[in-house]
C-alpha cells in the first residue's frame, strides 16, 4: 500500500512540475514575443523618422540646387 501511495505521489510531483515548466515557457514565449513586436515597432518607426528627414532633407536640396541654378540661369 505504502508503494502505491509513494507511486501516485511521484506521478503527482512530475505532473506538476511539468504543467509549471509548461506555463512559465509559454510565458517566457508571450513575453519574447511581445518585447520584439515592441522593439519592430519602435525600429519601424526609427526607420520612417529617418526616411522622412533624408527625403524632406532631400527634396529640399534640390529644391535649393533648382533654385540656385536658374537664378544663375536667369542673370
Amino acid at each position: 500500500m505504502k508503494v502505491v501511495v509513494f507511486i501516485v505521489v511521484v506521478v503527482v510531483v512530475v505532473v506538476v512540475v511539468i504543467v509549471v515548466v509548461v506555463i512559465v515557457v509559454v510565458a517566457a514565449v508571450v513575453v519574447i514575443v511581445v518585447v520584439a513586436i515592441d522593439v519592430a515597432a519602435f525600429v519601424v518607426f526609427v526607420v520612417g523618422i529617418v526616411v522622412t528627414v533624408v527625403v524632406v532633407g532631400g527634396g529640399a536640396a534640390v529644391v535649393d540646387v533648382s533654385r540656385v541654378c536658374c537664378q544663375n540661369w536667369h542673370v
